[in-house]
């Protein structure tokens, strides 16, 4: 059944197989389409940046920035009986789940 005034192919008439290969096509010229309009938008800002004399990495940043603290451990934060450790990120260990069970409270391991 066409649609009328429609420019799309009836598709009712396709076999599964034929159907796959026009889902795989439609899907690629998608993604072609959405990349050359990406393209031709970051060119035209591009354009009005240097318009206004500026860079376009001075409008959008220059990416995020790195955490002052990333990759150092963490400071510790709760120490168990036994001598275990816990910087109060994450999960909680085991070790003080049980502890809470147990009536325990969690501020009393504070270091």
């Amino acid at each position: 059944m066409a649609r009328r005034g429609s420019r799309l192919p009836d598709i009712s008439q396709l076999s599964a197989e034929e159907l796959v290969e026009l889902i795989e096509v439609a899907h690629a010229e998608y993604a072609a389409k959405k990349e050359e309009a990406k393209r031709a938008l970051l060119e035209e800002f591009r354009a009005r940046a240097a318009e206004a004399g500026l860079e376009l990495a001075e409008i959008t940043g220059k990416g995020r920035r790195k955490r002052s603290d990333a990759g150092k451990p963490a400071a510790v934060k709760y120490r168990g009986p036994k001598g275990e450790t816990w910087s109060g990120r994450g999960r909680p260990p085991n070790w003080l789940v049980e502890l809470e069970a147990k009536g325990k409270k969690r501020t009393d391991f504070a270091v």
